[in-house]
């Protein structure tokens, strides 16, 4: 029988809180195990919200929130992007997962969650949450260390003569290359992101729902921990003015290491633009050492040039908001991986 969940509390969490939800952490994801990993993580990320489900002193349950503010048609609403959302296993079927979720749905913020499983995916409708979109998710080989266990078995070849074969035969079709560079188009590479990035998010966008840069939050992320592995800005001037801009996650260890694609957006984008900022990001993440390169999104002008770069498709993921009846959610809907903890996947191990 699921202990019943009648003596456990929800509750913020507060840094009191650190060493249970360490141990929780530790019981339930393979991350980095060290104690600065672990303070970065929960108590300097500057829009998080985190909800705990407590028995005694030990964490059951849990479930956490970036905030940041979104443009729905141009209308501002500070919305909460979920993440860690996690039951132990013993705790299945007792209703604390929902309790942890309907805790966060409590508050006054529009709150988006981006994919899911099966059963996340299920429950949703039946508690007042809207499918909003779908974004599709798409990856680019580099060299042969990028193939996956599931083409190995399509194509029944040993790992080793998989790679050989990729390398000599599909690797020069998937090189990345610069793609017709705009005339007066330069890249710059920045340390950090800045204020003149907001510009690009004022008037008419081209996007019906767009999220916003929270600059604290993206200073967080890509300055904080180096276990996460380097973040790379990249900023597109075209004839001196700033166009738009992408941000690249490089991890994993030498051989296989991958890049990820974390945002690419420009203002009222055509797919030209877009390309070519997609094949410059491409150029920096092999140059970097990166077998492969990762990344997601709603936007059907990025979708195409990310298809022009050589991108394949590798499946989707279902985007829903609550409540269902916010107003002026509407397609086009500009979402990469920079929602939820999609810029923090994967994890480095444990």
């Amino acid at each position: 029988m699921s202990p019943g969940p009648a003596r456990i509390e929800i509750v913020p969490f507060v840094p009191a809180h650190l060493p249970a939800l360490v141990r929780f952490s530790r019981r339930t994801w393979s991350r980095p195990g060290s104690e600065a990993f672990f303070r970065w993580r929960y108590l300097e990320a500057p829009a998080q919200r985190v909800l705990l489900a407590l028995r005694g002193e030990e964490v059951v349950a849990t479930i956490a929130a970036f905030e940041r503010d979104y443009l729905f048609v141009g209308r501002r609403r500070t919305c909460l992007e979920t993440l860690d959302w996690y039951a132990l296993p013993e705790y299945r079927g007792s209703g604390i997962g929902v309790r942890v979720l309907q805790g966060l749905m409590k508050g006054e913020n529009p709150i988006v969650a981006v994919g899911g499983t099966a059963d996340t995916l299920a429950l949703l409708p039946r508690i007042g949450w809207r499918h909003l979109t779908r974004a599709t998710c798409h990856r680019l080989p580099i060299a042969g260390a990028s193939m996956s266990e599931s083409i190995r078995r399509r194509t029944r070849l040993p790992a080793p003569a998989g790679r050989v074969m990729f390398d000599l035969f599909a690797r020069p079709w998937f090189k990345p290359r610069v793609r017709r560079r705009p005339a007066g188009g330069e890249v710059r590479a920045v340390a950090a992101p800045g204020d003149d990035l907001l510009p690009l998010y004022e008037g008419d966008t081209g996007y019906g729902v767009l999220p916003l840069p929270h600059l604290p939050h993206l200073r967080w992320l890509t300055g904080g921990s180096p276990s996460m592995g380097p973040f790379v800005i990249l900023r597109f001037m075209v004839r001196g003015a700033l166009r738009g801009w992408t941000l690249l996650r490089i991890h994993g260890p030498e051989g296989r290491r991958e890049a990820t694609i974390v945002e690419a957006y420009a203002p009222r984008p055509d797919e030209a633009l877009y390309s070519w900022m997609i094949s410059e990001s491409l150029v920096r993440a092999a140059q970097s050492g990166a077998v492969a390169v990762n990344t997601r999104t709603t936007c059907p002008v990025l979708r195409r040039a990310l298809q022009r770069n050589r991108f394949l498709g590798a499946g989707d993921a279902p985007i829903h908001i609550w409540p269902a009846a916010i107003e002026n959610a509407s397609e086009p809907i500009h979402l990469v991986q920079n929602a939820s903890d999609g810029a923090l996947i994967p994890y480095p191990a444990g």
